[in-house]
């Protein structure tokens, strides 16, 4: 409160002294603001800072209560107020009013009116005219608060919007009306090239096709409806030269006004990082193909039977992964595993694998050795998928009955269930050295029989579909 205020105030009191006491944050403590002292009264206002509260404890509790205190006598003080009385009277004061600065529940500070020379009594109008001049102090304290406030915050916002790496604009109706200067770079604008004009002057040079228009249209109504938007587009620089840009819209409320607040990032060098990795993807995923086809080929030089099967047995299990709807990088997975799921077979003598009548106990034994050998073969190379444990699992069933670790239920990786059942009914359909195809009716019997307990219900169920409703057939 300005002195001239406060000087105001105590003439109208018509007091000695009028003055401001401020309490600090946790209340224990009050400084004077400000005083105005009548002629030949002693000012205090230097031995009045960073005051204990508790040294007025009884006053000091009634203003905390918002309440008014008013004193006629001190000397007539007693009791829980004597310790007040006495620092009253080391102060010189005879009578006082004590009206607190209100915000909300809790008290700020008070507005004191002392008498010094005679003892005074305020009438009750003229104390109920000091509350509202104390209510008004608070009011115009709160709102000056909140103005400093709303400056400090300002300009933490303004430090921001200028030092962020994004670039940030304003629209007001169907103009820029304010951006920062990682705008002005960015686009290699002066601010005199953006403000006022329209947000479709950072568009490319040609403009946007049909598609790209009403995709940009489409997004700019949303945000304005309130809904934010994040998006990927081209922009374009004051040389016309252009960029891949990541955009996020939002509405921003401005007192009654409702505007529109939009980031750009630069992401050239992440698109560029993206491209380079998708063509680093696709070599590797050539090299790997190559690389299983390698591997095929060790195979189908030592039985031209398996070679065939294992062609048959990847498409088939492609076919059922993809009606089982599995992620396209699954799909690729088992193809590649199925391409190579007998490379085991290696270890097996030529005339065992080539036999054409039923093998000897040794001999299965050997050949049920094949999916250990082929992990063994495969555990240490670097695939994007588990290929290694594919194998291993071929021929592990539902139940537990099957090898080499005797598996049951989700303890199969999904690849290897759908090679399981890919591999059954291929081998059953096809001709073997040791006996002619059975065909497709009698290897789907085989897998109908026994779902759910030697082959999964749901791969089983997708193969019948492939073959029963879509016409799958072996090449």
């Amino acid at each position: 409160m300005p002195l001239f205020r406060v000087k105001a105030i105590g003439n109208f009191a018509g007091v000695d002294r009028s003055y401001v006491f401020m309490f600090s944050s946790d209340g224990t403590r009050m400084s004077k603001t400000n005083e105005w002292c009548a002629e030949g009264i002693k000012p205090l206002i230097n031995r009045a800072q960073q005051f204990p509260v508790d040294s007025i404890p009884w006053m000091g509790k009634r203003l905390k209560g918002l309440e008014v205190v008013h004193i006629p006598d001190v000397s007539q003080l007693t009791g829980e107020a004597a310790m007040d009385r006495e620092e009253f009277r080391r102060a010189g004061i005879k009578s006082l009013v004590g009206v607190p600065i209100m915000s909300g529940f809790s008290a700020l500070g008070f507005i004191g009116f002392d008498s010094v020379t005679t003892t005074k009594t305020w009438t009750e109008q003229i104390i109920a005219l000091l509350k509202i001049v104390g209510e008004m102090f608070a009011y115009s304290l709160s709102r000056k608060q909140a103005a400093e406030a709303l400056e400090v915050s300002e300009s933490r916002y303004r430090a921001l919007y200028e030092c962020a790496n994004d670039a940030i604009f304003i629209i007001q109706g169907d103009k820029v009306v304010d951006c920062n200067n990682k705008m002005l770079s960015m686009f290699g604008w002066e601010r005199k090239d953006v403000i006022g004009h329209s947000p479709y002057r950072l568009t490319p040079p040609d403009g946007y096709d049909e598609r790209d228009l009403a995709h940009l249209l489409e997004r700019l109504r949303g945000a304005r409806a309130g809904d934010p938007q994040f998006f990927e587009a081209k922009c374009r620089r004051s040389d016309k030269s252009t960029f891949d840009a990541e955009i996020s819209l939002n509405t921003v409320s401005v007192g009654t006004e409702t505007i529109l607040q939009g980031i750009i990032r630069d992401i050239t060098r992440r698109k560029q990082a993206e491209e380079e990795l998708e063509r680093t993807f696709s070599h590797l995923q050539t090299a790997i193909g190559a690389t299983i086809r390698v591997i095929a080929q060790v195979v189908e030089t030592k039985d031209p039977y398996t070679a065939g099967h294992q062609r048959r047995t990847a498409s088939l299990a492609c076919a059922i992964a993809t009606e089982m709807r599995l992620p396209l990088d699954t799909v690729e997975g088992i193809h590649m595993a199925g391409v190579i799921h007998d490379i085991g077979k290696v270890s097996v003598p030529a005339e065992i694998l080539s036999k054409p009548g039923r093998l000897s106990l040794k001999e299965f034994e050997l050949i049920k050795d094949h999916p250990q050998i082929g992990y063994e073969i495969l555990k240490d190379v670097t695939f994007p998928w588990p290929i290694a444990a594919i194998i291993l699992q071929h021929h592990e069933r539902l139940d537990g009955s099957g090898y080499p670790q005797g598996l049951s239920g989700d303890d199969i990786c999904i690849e290897s269930r759908i090679l399981t059942v890919a591999d059954v009914v291929e081998a059953i359909a096809s001709h073997r050295p040791y006996r002619p195809g059975l065909g497709i009716t009698a290897a789907l019997e085989e897998i109908s029989k026994n779902r759910s307990r030697l082959y999964d219900p749901h791969v089983v169920d997708a193969c019948l579909a492939i073959f029963q409703e879509k016409g799958f057939q072996f090449e």
